[in-house]
């Protein structure tokens, strides 16, 4: 055989380099894959992480996208070091009114399509979603049943605070023993 290269002599050791020298010499073109939008199961949010499988465009994956575009303008656009000459301020400013109005007009379009996206699966799947709601219903209930409860309490102590400290005379006496906190039975 003839004389290897200096370069094969010193990675003919490495397990990598016959993978390496393949994906060098390999076309740009993607090898077809035997996976595809089969092995998908709805129902199982692992199988939607293949790789070899692209996402189908929506608007809602063009709205992240915009709003990642926006995000990194924002991110370039706030160096702290210029050029030998800085730009003016009036210039600052516009280049700022445009890229945070850019944002801005990126996560609204953003949230729209999350809103559309959420009624258009409310619409399909109509029982799920009124379960879902009937659950958020009686959380916020008992959220609410809660808050309530604690209000009632803060009120009766400082009520029962104010009405003690009030019978009590300059003297020093206590006359709360009859006072109405003593005769509240709740």
């Amino acid at each position: 055989s003839g004389m290897a290269s200096p370069l094969e002599e010193v990675h003919k050791d490495s397990p990598g380099m016959p993978q390496l020298k393949h994906l060098m010499m390999a076309d740009d073109d993607p090898a077809p894959t035997t996976s595809g939008a089969d092995d998908i199961n709805p129902d199982d949010p692992e199988s939607f992480f293949n790789e070899d499988i692209p996402l189908e465009s929506s608007a809602l994956g063009d709205a992240v996208d915009n709003l990642l575009l926006n995000w990194s303008q924002i991110i370039s656009n706030t160096g702290t070091k210029y050029p030998s000459v800085p730009p003016s301020i009036d210039h600052v400013k516009e280049v700022a009114a445009i890229v945070v109005q850019g944002f801005r007009d990126a996560c609204a379009d953003l949230n729209a399509e999350f809103a559309k996206v959420a009624l258009e699966w409310e619409l399909e799947n109509v029982s799920a979603a009124e379960d879902e709601r009937v659950a958020a219903l009686k959380g916020s209930i008992s959220r609410q049943v809660t808050l309530l409860a604690r209000a009632q309490a803060a009120l009766d102590l400082r009520t029962e605070d104010y009405f003690c400290s009030s019978l009590d005379g300059p003297s020093g006496t206590s006359a709360a023993s009859s006072g109405p906190s003593q005769q509240r039975t709740e």
